[in-house]
């Protein structure tokens, strides 16, 4: 298993080496942005828009402190968006992507258990997941620094957590639809439903009323950015997502390792 985890790792550098890059820049320009928006220069700009733009604009009471600008404007807008497309490329690309290209055949028909070969490579999205969420970290910490404020090690640690278990979780999803069923459209389906129609239900529910009792079925609504950074943290979310993520990859490994892997 490890063996399959560390090539995945190997194959995946630049892809990993370029998200790190880019989730550090985009946290960083966020967060050096704090000291124009803690003012009060934007606010009737903002108490002037529509509450259609709630979802994309946040609370403007959580724009006062560091730690509410950081979970409203990064953690519970800017870095959803760009998850959800981590979340869809990299389990597509170790899956179906593989597939259809002949190299997972090509795998199996060396000396590896079909599950060893399943379950090192959703290892390797845990890891990625987990890259991920520290790149971002250390892009706040630059920030912060950068701004000459300081945040807790604590509100880092909540928002490590619960930022990589959303992304693994939606990436999960996805990876176990693509070894699952072999399908690029299914796992792809699957995976804008789970990543794009989260962030769509939780962002539209706080200005279409008849959205808001469906926004438990958003994996997003387990990740309340805003109230993390205040310091709640609600074991019960973490008990959903981690649900979320194992369930449909037991399954999807014992599918797996029955069904037939195409040759083309």
């Amino acid at each position: 298993m490890f063996q399959i985890f560390k090539k995945t790792l190997r194959d995946k550098r630049v892809f990993i080496y370029g998200w790190s890059l880019g989730l550090i820049v985009m946290a960083v320009f966020m967060v050096i942005l704090f000291p124009s928006f803690s003012g009060g220069e934007v606010d009737q700009l903002v108490e002037t828009l529509p509450a259609f733009f709630d979802g994309f604009m946040g609370n403007l009471q959580d724009w006062r402190q560091l730690p509410g600008y950081i979970g409203s404007q990064l953690y519970d807008i800017r870095l959803p968006m760009l998850l959800s497309v981590l979340a869809i490329m990299l389990p597509l690309s170790i899956s179906v992507a593989e597939e259809e290209k002949g190299q997972l055949r090509t795998l199996l028909s060396l000396p590896y258990y079909r599950r060893t070969v399943f379950w090192g490579k959703w290892l390797a999205i845990i890891s990625i997941s987990l890259i991920a969420a520290l790149s971002t970290l250390i892009g706040v910490w630059i920030g912060v620094m950068l701004i000459d404020e300081s945040l807790a090690s604590d509100v880092y640690a909540r928002f490590g957590l619960y930022s990589w278990l959303v992304t693994m979780t939606m990436a999960s999803v996805t990876f176990a639809v693509g070894m699952a069923t072999g399908s690029r459209s299914a796992a792809l389906g699957v995976g804008i439903i789970a990543t794009v129609g989260s962030f769509l239900l939780t962002t539209f529910a706080q200005a279409v009323d008849w959205l808001e009792p469906y926004t438990w079925l958003s994996i997003l609504h387990y990740f309340p950015a805003a109230d993390v950074a205040k310091g709640v943290m609600n074991w019960s979310d973490i008990v959903v997502l981690a649900a979320v993520t194992i369930l449909p990859i037991v399954i999807a490994s014992f599918i797996f390792g029955r069904r037939d892997i195409s040759a083309a």
